[in-house]
């Protein structure tokens, strides 16, 4: 009636003076004036030091954006290189209506000219986990509630560095999340390693329960010529003690050819299959279950991998269903 035609064009009146309100106070807003306030926070979260080289930018809109330029945060003292994460570009499409309510919905984030230095040193400590300076002081710091839409990354090169070995590199020509259905996120990527293309695809968890240190799903597939490997899991508590716990299985046309990737250089053309569960957190690495078949060769077992000191110590148990040796 009459009335519900009141109230529905009173609330339509309502969206439009907010949505005009927020509009102006958008386009007054100088974010660079809250740039050390930013840096600070940002700081604070991770117990690194963070530089924005350029200016911020705020692009008026009911979804305003929000541009970065020269972002980096750094690496321990410790580290080769001085920076974990260098980014060109950063651009954050933020939703209004959430922060409302105490949290933070990210429409899209866009990373351009990505450089990421991970590392490891004798001690076992590694350049990835932070903690920030709350925790430092055994202070409880709860963070906001953040979800991400959509992801895009562009023009990424990721340098792995441990100990005593030779550098390892992966570039990512591309790499997206996007949102599938309620609960879950479509990944897609092209990546480079050791001189080979691989096609990464596949489904995950909402980022916002990997950001909100909750059980964090995944079922993903990598494509390449000669080689297929498909892992579906969980990752938990990936913030604290990330334990991993998920099935894995791997094809290829070139048993040789895949073991090269890890930098074992045996000389064997065989195709090959492989499944396993596989059980993994920052101390060990356990493949349970574990079924090989190569030619006319039949393996099964389970192996273990101590990752607890800079040395690892590797335990396998394995029986010969059948093994060809010609």
């Amino acid at each position: 009636g009459d009335g519900m035609k009141k109230i529905l064009t009173g609330a339509l009146l309502l969206l439009i003076v907010f949505s005009v309100a927020v509009g102006l106070f958008v386009a007054r807003l100088d974010l660079n004036e809250y740039k050390t306030e930013v840096i600070d926070l940002l700081e604070d979260l991770s117990g690194r030091k963070v530089e924005i080289l350029g200016k911020i930018s705020l692009k008026p809109a009911f979804a305003p954006t929000l541009k970065l330029t020269g972002f980096k945060i750094s690496n321990p003292a410790w580290a080769t290189e001085p920076y974990l994460l260098e980014a060109d570009h950063v651009f954050l499409k933020l939703a209004i209506a959430p922060i409302l309510t105490g949290e933070i919905e990210l429409r899209r984030v866009l990373l351009e000219g990505i450089r990421i230095n991970l590392e490891t040193n004798a001690a076992g400590e590694n350049t990835w986990q932070f903690a920030s300076r709350a925790k430092q002081n055994d202070e409880v710091y709860e963070l906001p509630a953040v979800n991400i839409d959509a992801l895009t990354i562009s023009d990424v090169r990721i340098n792995y560095l441990a100990d005593a070995s030779p550098s390892r590199r992966v570039d990512l020509n591309h790499f997206s999340l996007r949102r599938k259905n309620a609960d879950n996120l479509i990944i897609e990527a092209k990546a480079r390693f050791q001189e080979e293309d691989f096609v990464i695809s596949g489904t995950t968890s909402l980022l916002r329960e990997l950001m909100s240190n909750r059980d964090f799903s995944f079922s993903l597939q990598s494509e390449h010529p000669s080689h297929q490997v498909a892992m579906n899991g969980k990752l938990s508590t990936p913030l604290d003690a990330p334990r991993l716990v998920a099935e894995a299985t791997a094809k290829t046309n070139n048993l040789g050819t895949l073991l090269a990737l890890a930098e074992v250089n045996i000389d064997l053309e065989a195709p090959m299959s492989l499944s396993s569960n596989i059980v993994a957190d920052s101390d060990a690495l356990a493949l349970e279950n574990f079924s090989l078949l190569s030619g006319d060769s039949r393996l099964r077992g389970k192996a273990k991998v101590d990752m607890s000191s800079p040395r690892l110590d590797i335990d396998f148990q394995l029986l010969g269903e059948l093994v060809d040796l010609s």
